[in-house]
């Protein structure tokens, strides 16, 4: 807090006249924290007369800004930049203090500028567009090989599932197909649909190929008599190894199985023989789909590594380009609104709030035109007045950093002092540089 009010600038205004005025003026310091020595580096005391002080007033009549207009406002811009101090405040600032001076010039480099971002920003657009489409790309092959993989096994399950209604529904047809056997309906109902098959040997080459599949199955059953009464369908290869399917008629004893058997004609036998192959290839393929439904992914390893191509830095650079073409693109819109009639209208704006701001420095510079030079405030405070004016302006500015906002004023009015040794003026006197134009002297 001490720091920042001793760096502010004070500047005092002190008035004097005739032989009865004091030749010596003090700055006093009393129940302030600034430092003898900031006063006495850079405190300066200035003489001024009435006229002079209401000269300068009258120069500064442009108090308010806010409803000139464009043209009025590059007129006060051309008088303003004739000040040094606000060539040095604001030279980082072009709108204000390049010279020369082409609104127009400006407006069309800032929309040249405004066009080169929006060819940015499209670029842009591209390059992330570009990456998404090959992460899309990525992501759509690890998708395809995943339903490649479930499209394998759900076709293996419906293979399977397809084995199983074409059992029922040659079982059905040969059932269907009793009702014409010469047998009584209580021996028709008594018939049990049993079906069986017998797998041959492993080796196919050496298996017995003109072997029949009763002839197989009485070589190896132990109950042949019952093996003698069976329907068999002819000797099937499914995976390279020999099977037999084969219908087993009812009855518990010989002499019914062989009344039983008797009664199957052609068309009957045609029908359970078709129903034992179906029963025998459910059996011995579908454990082979449903094996295969198992062990897909093992059975595809290159589908397998497809679908796991994406990985967590794919979805994290898919995600950031996702933002970032919204992000161009929404700013590619706010682009596409600025034309040069915007860009005029926005500098004029600009300029407005420049001049307001460089205001302050044009008045300051302006009052040293009207100023001169009485005496240098000592590091003690103290200065002399040896002119005899009627008004003296003192200002102190501690900051190197020549700020109208940093400096303060302070009148004294050297009728106040008539016949006394010296012009003292309290620090609590002192007031900011905007409060100058309300004096009157």
């Amino acid at each position: 807090m001490k720091v920042c009010l001793i760096m502010m600038t004070c500047l005092a205004v002190i008035t004097g006249c005739g032989d009865n005025y004091p030749n010596n003026g003090q700055l006093s310091l009393k129940g302030s924290i600034l430092g003898l020595q900031v006063v006495g580096h850079q405190g300066t005391v200035y003489r001024m007369d009435k006229n002079q002080f209401s000269r300068w007033k009258k120069t500064i009549d442009d108090a308010n800004l806010d409803n000139l207009s464009q043209e009025r406002l590059l007129s006060l811009r051309e008088q303003f930049i004739q000040s040094s101090m606000i060539n040095t405040a604001f030279s980082n600032q072009p709108l204000l203090t390049a010279n020369p001076f082409n609104l127009t010039d400006h407006v069309d480099n800032e929309y040249a500028a405004i066009e080169d971002q929006r060819q940015t920003l499209s670029d842009q657009i591209s390059q992330e567009q570009k990456s998404l489409n090959e992460l899309e790309s990525i992501f759509s092959q690890s998708k395809n090989a995943k339903s490649e993989l479930r499209r394998i096994a759900a076709e293996y399950i419906a293979r399977k599932k397809a084995l199983k209604t074409d059992v029922l529904e040659k079982i059905e047809i040969a059932k269907q197909s009793f009702s014409t056997l010469r047998l009584s309906p209580k021996e028709i109902k008594s018939l049990q649909f049993n079906l069986g098959y017998r797998r041959g040997l492993n080796n196919f080459e050496l298996d017995d190929h003109t072997m029949s599949c009763k002839q197989r199955l009485k070589g190896t059953y132990r109950a042949r008599h019952h093996a003698e009464h069976y329907i068999y369908a002819e000797p099937i290869a499914i995976n390279n190894i020999v099977h037999c399917a084969y219908y087993k008629t009812g009855g518990q004893i010989a002499k019914i199985k062989k009344k039983m058997r008797a009664a199957f004609q052609a068309e009957h036998e045609t029908q359970v023989k078709a129903a034992a192959i179906a029963k025998l290839k459910e059996i011995i393929l579908g454990n082979t789909l449903a094996k295969k439904a198992s062990t897909v992914k093992q059975d595809h390893p290159s589908l397998v590594k497809q679908s796991k191509m994406v990985t967590y830095e794919h979805r994290n650079t898919y995600s950031k380009a996702k933002k970032n073409i919204a992000r161009l693109k929404q700013k590619l819109i706010e682009l596409q609104g600025i034309n040069r009639k915007y860009i005029a209208d926005e500098m004029t704006k600009k300029l407005h709030s420049l001049l307001k701001q460089a205001q302050p420095y044009y008045r300051l510079e302006t009052l040293q035109d009207y100023l001169e030079i009485e005496s240098k405030i000592q590091p003690d405070g103290s200065f002399t007045l040896d002119s005899g004016e009627d008004f003296y302006l003192i200002s102190i500015q501690p900051s190197k950093r020549n700020r109208p906002s940093s400096i303060k004023f302070g009148v004294i009015r050297m009728q106040k002092f008539k016949d006394k040794e010296t012009a003292v003026l309290p620090v609590s006197q002192l007031f900011s540089f905007n409060q100058l134009t309300d004096i009157t002297l």
